[in-house]
């Protein structure tokens, strides 16, 4: 149970640093997150070779809960991407468009007066 406590603990800490790193890579945080799901699946599937084992199912459910945890880590990553990407798309379609209003203006022979 010690041991499964002290996993539980690491993971927690690997992921609060790979939460500092979303910002610079969020393509890697991706991927590091789903080797982590990957390695707690495989603990979990050899833990089911001694279904019997009281501490092995009690670790089985705690790597369990880690895996969901990740999960739901990888859902709020992917909408934070997107959000991002909405909000690029947005600024870029706004820069485009006030772009080619000034395009349209200049070869038009229209200047634009300044605000007073």
């Amino acid at each position: 149970m010690n041991l499964a406590y002290e996993e539980e603990q690491t993971a927690q800490a690997q992921t609060a640093v790979l939460a500092d790193t979303l910002d610079n890579e969020p393509a890697e945080l991706v991927a590091q997150l789903s080797h982590r799901i990957l390695i707690l699946q495989q603990q979990a599937q050899s833990l089911m070779c001694f279904p019997a084992n009281r501490d092995g199912k009690q670790q089985r459910q705690l790597l369990q809960q880690q895996i969901r945890n990740l999960y739901q880590q990888l859902f709020v990553l992917e909408q934070q991407q997107a959000q991002r990407r909405m909000r690029s798309e947005n600024y870029l379609s706004m820069a485009l468009s006030v772009a080619a209003h000034a395009a349209h203006q200049h070869a038009h022979g229209e200047t634009l007066a300044p605000a007073l």
